[in-house]
């Protein structure tokens, strides 16, 4: 009996001494680790720390229980703001994470900041087709003419080149296709660069037909059979009025496009026998079809009423001045004459304007406007 009771004691012990030997050891703290012990950041530029596995710029492995702060050694370098970190000046310096009784260090290299934006720069086309001596005009906004919007951001100046200069002529902002073909142009603005295809084909209409209307047998305007053609045309246009008549290139409008002479008189400062302007006018404002315009300028308040007849006989009307046709009236009061050209297909128009000069006197700007009867 004794023995057995002795061999159960053993069996118990033995099974104490098992069980206790199989317990798992008490766990050991976490140390206090850093996903990265030095950051570069920009003047500004704000990073965060967060716990493992929150996708912070820096990921902080804490103790069990622990939460961390931060703290820095130079605040004229860095700023420390709960978790988070902001570049002040360019420079270094230690920010110290702290776990309880446990610290790591993080080294911030401050640099200086590039407060430059990336310049940019879009074309809208990115690409043409004109005739030969058709301008293509670049500008940053719609109107004025321009045919291609350049726009740049930030704003900036813009400058154009080509490989084939000697077949494409830029003017600033202005490119004119001198021969037939394609051709790549470059657009750039600072580090920003866009590339624009110009297509140069042939002119459809290489001369430029019309009529010269005459006063007392001397050629005064050029009348052409298709107006709207005038503008890709201009050079020739240029060459018909101050070689057959009294009138030199004045300027172009290119919001309009328009193209205006001027009387040679009229320039010199002298009076002018017949209008002092003309004017070629393709695209006019508020819907109006083009048009064709002389300006009688600065005449005598109440002159139209006297001498509209005769103006109208400078643009081809034969008119008994014993018997002339009754002027009409506007919504204004004034008076004005509209017919159909008696030769050619369009309708004449003869008004006036009435304005206070820089003396103050009342004065009269006369017009005749041509506007074709057909699409021209």
């Amino acid at each position: 009996m004794k023995k057995n009771c002795r061999w159960s004691l053993g069996l118990l012990l033995s099974a104490l001494i098992l069980l206790v030997g199989c317990q798992d050891p008490k766990p050991q703290a976490e140390s206090l680790t850093l996903s990265k012990t030095r950051v570069s950041i920009a003047v500004g530029e704000e990073i965060m720390l967060t716990r493992a596995g929150e996708g912070g710029a820096v990921e902080v492995t804490l103790p069990a229980g622990e939460d961390f702060t931060l703290s820095v050694d130079n605040g004229q370098i860095a700023q420390v703001d709960g978790k988070t970190i902001k570049g002040l000046a360019a420079g270094k310096a230690s920010v110290t994470v702290t776990a309880g009784t446990q610290h790591a260090t993080l080294i911030v290299e401050v640099q200086a900041s590039n407060n430059k934006p990336e310049q940019k720069l879009t074309l809208s086309p990115t690409s043409i087709n004109v005739p030969v001596g058709r301008a293509v005009v670049f500008g940053t906004q719609q109107g004025n003419g321009v045919d291609v919007v350049v726009t740049t951001e930030p704003a900036a100046d813009f400058a154009i080149s080509t490989s084939e200069s000697d077949k494409v002529q830029i003017s600033g902002h202005k490119v004119t296709g001198l021969a037939v073909g394609s051709y790549t142009l470059e657009v750039s603005a600072g580090s920003a660069k866009a590339t624009f295809e110009l297509t140069v084909e042939e002119c459809a209409d290489k001369d430029l037909t019309g009529t010269f209307l005459k006063n007392s047998g001397k050629k005064t305007i050029f009348v052409p059979d298709k107006l709207d053609k005038v503008w890709d045309l201009q050079e020739k246009l240029k060459n018909l009025m101050e070689s057959n008549t009294n009138y030199l290139f004045d300027h172009l409008d290119e919001e309009h496009k328009a193209i205006w002479f001027i009387d040679k008189n009229a320039k010199n400062g002298h009076f002018a026998m017949a209008y002092s302007h003309i004017a070629y006018v393709i695209k006019p404002g508020g819907g109006e079809m083009p048009y064709l315009e002389g300006r009688y300028m600065d005449e005598l308040n109440g002159m139209f009423e006297l001498i509209w007849v005769g103006l109208l006989e400078d643009v081809g009307f034969e008119i008994d001045p014993n018997s002339p046709p009754e002027l009409q009236v506007d919504q204004d009061g004034s008076h004005y004459f509209e017919d159909v050209h008696p030769t050619l297909p369009y309708m004449v128009r003869m008004f006036y304007k009435t304005r206070t000069d820089d003396s103050g006197s009342k004065v009269e700007d006369i017009y005749v406007r041509m506007t074709p009867i057909i699409s021209m």
